[in-house]
């Protein structure tokens, strides 16, 4: 991951961390990997307490303004902790794949460390 990449998601990820709705934020895909193409998007999956229309347009809303700022395409996914286990408990190969290759830059719980950013060489 590109230096440019680390510091998009580290001024998104401060935007989300001031809405306490927000509780993780993962990044995953090709990447996180490191075997994407120049036009791969940067694959995101946001984590939040009770899904709504508002909190839905708020996150959209900041990662839409990051994508017209830098050039970066972003694929957004948004589940409730609900909807998480839900699939967690169906083993669904979405989540499967996102907790074998997803990097947190985000928990809640862990709120004023930059966690996405102890990464060094990732």
């Amino acid at each position: 991951m590109f230096k440019k990449d680390k510091d998009i998601l580290k001024a998104i990820v401060k935007e989300f961390s001031a809405d306490k709705r927000i509780v993780r934020v993962i990044i995953y895909g090709s990447r996180v990997r490191g075997d994407y193409k120049g036009t791969s998007d940067l694959d995101m999956l946001v984590l939040v307490d009770k899904k709504d229309r508002d909190i839905k347009d708020k996150i959209l809303s900041i990662v839409y303004s990051y994508e017209l700022q830098t050039d970066t395409s972003f694929a957004i996914t948004i589940f409730s902790i609900e909807e998480m286990k839900f699939n967690e408990r169906l083993g669904s190969p979405f989540i499967e794949s996102i907790k074998k290759e997803g990097i947190t830059i985000y928990d809640i719980e862990r709120r004023g460390e930059e966690i996405a950013f102890e990464l060094s060489s990732r």
